[in-house]
């Protein structure tokens, strides 16, 4: 338990705010520190899905012929600034070591093991912020054109299958039944019945963070700019407006957070840079959140609609 300690969250996105509610919770006096309104980032933009089945990698056998098959693709979501290459090469090295098959397996039961908790870690948060509503087990669907790229597939449905995940396959007639909305030219579908949808990503946000605001949380509008450290440790985080003394920082600033960690002096840490994928995605056409890999659709079941947002848009990408 927190005890009291002062606890400071570089960050108020989703992943800040759901963990500043978590370690309050656990007794912690946490402070969030970000410049700008919390949830208006990547956690206003996404998807609004509990991926329970999401443990496959993308490093996986034959990953090198599908980035190939990408790059001379312009549909595709993979573009490599060219200039940025060697700069890559050392990940990219141990990015196809970890497609290797007894890797993957590995892996995946990792993601596994850690997302089977996700519902679960979220019921403390939702209970104290009353905002179990926002969440709904629809399921997710993947769906095929063809009888080859099912085939295709289903390699990594029999991995997640091996983790304990629920499938159902679906012919047409099955997939008509469950998703009238669909088109007639899916002919194929796997059905992962655990997934649980979010009917909208920043009023989940806005609860967790009233929740946390309602037991004393603060959040600062100001900008990081370094830390001060006694042996190896921070112990106070400077703001570009004030100094504050902290028992301990956590960073959740996603694509931003390797500035920061060079900064704090924080080792094996790795990012990616400039990393995005191209979505086209369409609201409330379907029950539940499709995918079609082919196509790179992604059909949500989002109440709120991104109005402000073109249809085809870019993402940038959370860091591991």
């Amino acid at each position: 338990m927190g005890n009291g300690r002062s606890l400071h969250i570089v960050g108020a996105g989703i992943i800040g705010v759901a963990c500043a509610l978590r370690l309050q919770l656990h007794g912690y006096r946490v402070t969030l520190i970000d410049p700008n309104d919390p949830g208006m980032g990547c956690s206003y933009g996404n998807a609004g899905i509990i991926q329970i089945g999401a443990c496959v990698p993308v490093a996986t056998p034959g990953v090198l012929r599908d980035i190939l098959h990408m790059l001379l693709n312009s549909d595709q979501p993979l573009a490599i600034r060219w200039p940025y290459v060697l700069h890559l090469l050392p990940y990219l090295a141990r990015f196809l070591a970890a497609a290797r098959s007894s890797q993957v397996e590995r892996i995946t039961q990792i993601l596994a093991n850690t997302l089977n908790h996700a519902i679960d870690g979220f019921a403390p948060l939702l209970k104290a912020a009353d905002a179990e509503h926002l969440f709904t087990k629809t399921g997710e669907l993947y769906v095929y054109e063809t009888d080859r790229s099912f085939e295709a597939a289903k390699s990594a449905h029999e991995l997640r299958r091996r983790q304990g995940v629920n499938i159902e396959y679906l012919d047409a007639r099955g997939l008509r039944v469950l998703e009238p909305a669909l088109g007639p030219i899916f002919k194929h579908a796997a059905y992962l019945t655990d997934c649980v949808a979010v009917s909208d990503p920043l009023d989940l946000t806005k609860a967790l963070l009233n929740a946390f605001f309602a037991a004393g949380g603060v959040h600062l509008r100001e900008k990081v700019v370094g830390f001060e450290q006694v042996d190896g440790k921070v112990h106070q985080i400077v703001t570009n407006a004030h100094v504050h003394p902290s028992d301990a920082i956590l960073l959740a600033t996603g694509a931003w957070s390797k500035p920061l960690a060079k900064i704090a002096m924080i080792s094996r840490f790795h990012s990616l840079q400039d990393e995005r994928m191209r979505l086209k995605i369409k609201q409330k056409s379907t029950r539940w959140p499709t995918s079609s890999q082919k196509r790179m659709d992604f059909v949500t079941t989002l109440e709120r609609e991104f109005e402000d947002l073109p249809q085809t848009f870019w993402w940038t990408a959370l860091n591991y």
